[in-house]
């Protein structure tokens, strides 16, 4: 099989480029656990919970996550997804558990390839805070990703590039690329990843994530 190295040359080195990005840092690490089922042949129901952690090894958040996708015609994959996220907060007079919610609509287009799969999604999302500080906002996203099949090697790897921006203003704009991968065995599923997270408004950090996970599908 032939493969495209221009393509495959450029996306490695937009991701080297950005990762090496000058700016105020954090390092973040992802972790999920998630148990996956089919209640029919064209759904399929995740609930995950996740926990990520700061640079330091500090834990400042768990979330719970219920996603459920549906294949329709022409390759496209329609998602809805809640989330609810435990905050930790350690700074202040007042600390403790806050609380937020996150409900977010995706729909996803695939164009198979002879090099490849590539992906368009489109997703809208709003944010409720619960209690603690911060604010709701409603958020768009729109994501390319083109996945590399490379001959004999399970794990192919899938180069990502995302755009999200706030409606009702101009703040939070964030470019975010990255490369994640993974591979199925027997009903286990384990994926890798990384991503940089650039802060196009200058309005708070860019952010290193890598990001790894577990899922067990009750299906074949």
């Amino acid at each position: 099989m032939r493969h495209n190295k221009p393509s495959f040359l450029l996306a490695a080195l937009l991701i080297s480029v950005l990762a090496f990005s000058q700016g105020a840092t954090e390092n973040r690490l992802w972790s999920s656990l998630s148990y996956q089922w089919k209640p029919a042949d064209d759904m399929k129901l995740t609930h995950s919970f996740l926990c990520r952690e700061l640079t330091g090894l500090e834990l400042d958040r768990f979330i719970f996550e219920t996603e459920l996708d549906v294949k329709g015609e022409n390759n496209w994959t329609r998602t809805i997804e809640f989330r609810h996220y435990l905050m930790i907060d350690s700074f202040g007079s007042v600390q403790g558990i806050d609380h937020r919610g996150r409900m977010r609509l995706m729909a996803e287009k695939q164009y198979k390839q002879m090099k490849g799969t590539f992906k368009m999604r489109y997703a809208l999302q709003h944010r409720e805070i619960y209690t603690g500080l911060g604010s709701r906002k409603t958020d768009f996203r729109v994501r390319a990703a083109f996945e590399y099949p490379i001959k004999d090697f399970a794990w192919d790897p899938e180069f990502q590039v995302e755009y999200l921006g706030t409606l009702g203003g101009n703040y939070n704009k964030r470019l975010r690329m990255g490369i994640s991968t993974s591979e199925n065995i027997e009903k286990s599923a384990f994926s890798f990843g990384y991503f940089y997270e650039r802060n196009l408004s200058n309005t708070g950090f860019h952010y290193h994530s890598l990001t790894v996970g577990y899922a067990f599908k009750a299906y074949k």
